[in-house]
């Protein structure tokens, strides 16, 4: 049971940490494409709460299942965070600079086209 609910931590925090990348990107390039949950305090808020629960969750299910311990447990729990970081920053960022290219690549073919 603890696995499960130490997988499906996991899942939500990369996904809710993807997602709050994704909405950093575009409130930096261009606000106006922005979520409009992001526009919000509670949102951003919630979101960050959600993915810091989640992550120290799976985190600390995923140390306590492979190290032993106290020093290598918390090198682990440290690894295991920032590692669940970098892949919910590849998913947004990825994920928002193709669709920011490809809006770029629209706007630049109407303007073009009113030419």
């Amino acid at each position: 049971m603890l696995v499960t609910s130490g997988i499906v931590a996991l899942v939500v925090a990369i996904l809710a940490g993807a997602w709050r990348n994704y909405c950093s990107f575009w409130a930096h390039k261009f606000v106006v494409n922005c979520p409009p949950a992001w526009n919000t305090d509670l949102g951003r808020f919630a979101s960050l709460l959600i993915v810091a629960l989640a992550s120290i969750w799976a985190s600390k299910l995923a140390a306590d299942r492979l190290f032993s311990g106290p020093f290598v447990w918390w090198v682990a729990f440290s690894v295991f965070l920032i590692v669940r970081w970098v892949i919910s920053k590849l998913i947004g960022e990825f994920r928002a600079g193709r669709e920011y290219t490809a809006l770029k690549a629209r706007l630049l073919d109407k303007e073009q086209a009113e030419q």
